[in-house]
């Protein structure tokens, strides 16, 4: 499996940075936040239909790369797309 690349890495630290999201963790205040090395692709569900994970009709992905907490385990995510970062995802990856 592939890892970021240290230039990703690198595009990924600058972005949460510009958002003020970096250092230590919001839930234990103890340990470090670290970039998760790969994409989150959570799916958001248009229907009641779908909450029974029928994987037929309208459906939308909603990538995003998460950081998590070395300590307590805390994960966030946070959308490329508002991190200005969804060519990563859209490249397939294959820059990452």
């Amino acid at each position: 499996m592939a890892k970021f690349s240290k230039e990703t890495t690198e595009r990924i630290a600058s972005a949460l940075g510009k958002k003020n999201i970096n250092g230590r963790c919001p839930m234990c205040h103890d340990g470090l936040l670290k970039i998760v090395d790969g994409f989150f692709v959570p799916r958001i569900v248009h229907g009641l239909v779908e909450v029974h994970l029928t994987f037929g009709g309208e459906q939308t992905i909603y990538p995003c790369v998460g950081i998590t907490c070395e300590t307590c385990g805390y994960t966030a995510l946070f959308s490329l797309a508002v991190l200005g970062l969804a060519d990563l995802f859209q490249e397939g990856g294959k820059n990452a």
